[in-house]
């Protein structure tokens, strides 16, 4: 290569300062300016700067003629429209001062070592390069560059890069750069409010030591930070670009950050994609996006680890929320924020983990939350909030989901499903899951190998479809006032469960016996359920059921008795029934005082019970009438065949104890009609009034002397002491009284039961 010359357009008109030491880069220099070619400093450079020669041996080129080609309206007419492009020298110099020059031209010093500040404050440029320099500061705020501005490749800077305000018509290409600020004030990267059109690129190893500031900053392409780059400001923040406009996406991918990355109220045309990436700000924010716009997804996948808190509280999100596989920590806080977030698509946590807080509460969702095998661990607090919440679709919080804390869906909206099956939700000492006041429009499910630690609080939840816990496995659960709109599935429940349904509804009731609380862990004061489903639904095997309520309530069996009257079984039902009279006269004697009262409250419902089995089987007096009738029908008929019947006519019993027999005239006596006469009261066939019981004047004519034995002796002494006592006339008028008496009982009580007087309940 041959030694460069100076171009004789540059000889008259350059300063005198400059004419007699200029070394061969800065010849090289003004001839490549004038050329169009630029100078590069390879090999056969480095050789023209051994050669012997009356020239400085030398790459240095000094800033001042760099600022005067540039300055000079004589000398900057001569520059190639190419600009001024200088490769692999070193500008020395106070300072580069081309602040408020309109350049025609590009300005690219690329590969070089910049020792003095570049001040470019208000400039105007068509394109600005320092690729692969290594510079102290470089000033350009409110400049204006029409096209590109690189600081990429192996570029570094120890004083930062000032860009705050500026207009960059193409690219910011800052890829691979080396960011840092020794100076005692600024960041090492700051062009916040700058406006570029194209895409701002902090990708393929760049890195950054120190603050970073993008506030304001309106970017017409993608903000791409991806390739493995880092940003390190521990304690502070790292990326400030709050306020940020990028219409294109936001590309995050497998970087790294140490200090705070705020993007609060960052709008992104696209996605926000920081995939695989690495935000690290302990006990503080490590990524701030509160009040976000994004008009596309937030992907926070692959591996994305984060220690610190994820704050997306009233972000805007018109695609999804995806973080699976990802992992939070912020130990005794909240490691993700998305409250009151409005999220148009779906929110997966599918396979992360997080130990901290995750916070939807008051959030919108139009898609599912798919927490699918996600792992969520608190200390003092829920594991995941979503109070308030709207969700559209359904809630998986099953297949591998654990959370160790509350899992809190107080009051929230799901339009699909809850679907918890196989989930594992651990808070012993309160509740594992809180669906309180929730409205569910799908079914609740709670099966196969799901298992709580802690109390299943579903107290006034409102579900649609089926709340089904068959094989679950349960501490606790409470559906108090809650509203089952199809089946209530109980079976196959394990471990020591306790039920709570007061004033609960449900549609069918399917459960199993196996399944039911132990005695004084059931609770169903006011449940309601239309219909059983169930191998045990006979009465006597729901009233075991019922029997294990901790304290009695008479809303229960008038369900059971409701719905066995339905369903055919009548006698189910009124079984049912006369249980709960029974139980509630034990409870209201329990409440009597004193003894004596007691005791008499005692014989009135046992005569209830016996008589008309409180009104619930009225026809039990009839056939205890019938009986009475019957024996008496019995007695009598010895006692006429004995002659202990006689007629209440003078004359007649005359002639009675006479001849053994009644005058014809005489109504005859009737054992059954005397008897059904005495028992039964207003009923009168004229037997009482002719008839009466008297002793015969002797035993009757039957020889005993005859009879020897046993069974002789056994006839005797069923004679003498059985028949002959039972039939004597004192007996007869004791059993006539007591057969009226009866009559007389049985009667009320029969009337009183076929009216429902007695019933109580």
């Amino acid at each position: 290569m041959s030694e460069p010359t100076l171009p004789d357009v540059f000889k008259t008109i350059l300063p005198q300062q400059f004419r007699e030491n200029l070394s061969y880069a800065e010849i090289a220099f003004l001839e490549g300016a004038f050329t169009g070619e630029g100078w590069l400093l390879e090999p056969d450079n480095y050789f023209l700067l051994q050669a012997p020669s009356n020239r400085v041996k030398s790459n240095v080129i000094r800033a001042d003629l760099i600022r005067w080609l540039c300055m000079d309206g004589e000398a900057s007419k001569k520059v190639h429209p190419h600009g001024i492009q200088i490769q692999g020298a070193k500008i020395s110099g106070d300072s580069l001062d081309l602040s408020y020059v309109s350049l025609p031209f590009p300005l690219s010093l690329e590969g070089c070592i910049i020792d003095c500040t570049v001040d470019l404050l208000g400039s105007k440029i068509p394109s600005l390069s320092f690729s692969g320099s290594d510079t102290w500061f470089i000033s350009a705020g409110e400049a204006e560059i029409s096209g590109n501005v690189s600081m990429g490749g192996a570029f570094s800077s120890r004083g930062g890069v000032y860009l705050k305000s500026a207009k960059i018509g193409g690219k910011l290409e800052c890829s691979g750069g080396h960011f840092e600020c020794q100076r005692s004030f600024g960041g090492p990267l700051d062009f916040s409010s700058a406006q570029i059109r194209g895409n701002v690129n902090l990708r393929q190893g760049f890195s950054a030591v120190g603050l970073v500031t993008l506030y304001g900053a309106r970017i017409g392409g993608n903000l791409e930070c991806d390739g493995k780059s880092s940003f390190k400001n521990p304690g502070g923040i790292a990326l400030y670009a709050e306020n940020v406009e990028v219409d294109g996406s936001l590309i995050f991918r497998s970087n790294s950050a140490q200090g705070r990355v705020d993007m609060r109220g960052i709008h992104v045309g696209n996605d926000l994609d920081c995939s695989g990436s690495s935000f690290s700000n302990p006990q503080k924010e490590a990524l701030d996006l509160e009040g976000a716009e994004i008009k596309g997804s937030l992907v926070l996948n692959d591996s994305f680890s984060a220690v610190g808190e994820i704050n997306l509280y009233r972000a805007h999100i018109n695609g999804n929320l995806r973080c699976s596989h990802s992992k939070f920590n912020r130990s005794g806080g909240t490691a993700l924020d998305a409250g009151e977030a409005q999220i148009t698509g779906y929110v997966s946590f599918q396979g992360s983990s997080a130990e901290g807080e995750i916070n939807l509460d008051g959030a919108h969702l139009q898609g599912d939350l798919d927490c699918i095998g996600a792992k969520f661990k608190t200390t003092g607090g829920a594991a995941l909030s979503a109070a308030g919440t709207e969700i559209r679709g359904t809630v998986q919080l099953k297949a591998g989901f654990s959370a160790d804390g509350e899992v809190n869906l107080k009051q929230a909206k799901i339009g699909g499903d809850l679907d918890c099956t196989g989930g594992d939700f651990s808070n012993p000492s309160g509740k594992a899951l809180n669906g309180d006041r929730a409205e569910v429009q799908g079914s609740v499910l709670f099966t196969d190998g799901f298992c709580s630690q802690g109390e299943m609080y579903l107290e006034g939840i409102q579900i649609r479809q089926d709340l089904n816990c068959t094989a679950g496995r349960f501490g606790d659960v409470r559906i108090a006032y809650a509203t089952i709109g199809k089946d209530f599935y109980w079976q196959n429940v394990q471990g020591d469960v306790g039920l709570n349904a007061t004033d609960a509804s449900v549609g069918t009731l399917c459960d199993d016996m196996s399944s039911w609380p132990r005695k004084g862990r059931l609770h169903l004061a006011g449940f309601s359920y239309g219909s059983i489903s169930s191998q045990t639904r006979d009465a006597e095997s729901r009233l075991a059921w019922l029997d294990r309520q901790q304290e009695f309530a008479s809303q229960p069996y008038l369900r059971l008795a409701k719905v066995l009257s339905e369903s055919g079984d009548t006698d189910g039902a009124k079984l049912v029934v006369a249980e709960l009279e029974r139980r509630t006269r034990l409870e209201g004697r329990r409440r009597i005082l004193q003894r004596p009262a007691r005791w008499l409250r005692v014989a009135e419902d046992e005569l209830s019970d016996a008589s008309v089995g409180y009104g619930i089987y009225p026809l039990r007096a009839v056939r205890i009438e019938c009986c009475l009738i019957g024996l008496g029908w019995i007695i009598y008929r010895r006692a006429q065949l004995r002659g202990a019947m006689v007629p209440t006519d003078k004359d007649a019993f005359a002639e009675f104890r006479a001849t053994g027999r009644a005058p014809t005239y005489y109504p005859p006596f009737s054992p059954l009609i005397y008897a059904l006469e005495n028992s039964l009261p207003l009923i009168k066939f004229g037997q009482d009034d002719h008839w009466q019981p008297a002793d015969p004047p002797g035993l009757s004519a039957i020889s005993h002397s005859s009879h020897s034995g046993f069974r002789a002796k056994f006839k005797l002494w069923l004679f003498k002491h059985l028949r002959v006592k039972i039939t004597s006339a004192n007996a007869l008028r004791w059993l006539r009284w007591i057969m009226i008496a009866l009559g007389w009982l049985l009667a009320t009580f029969f009337v009183a039961g076929l009216t429902g007087i007695i019933r109580t309940s």
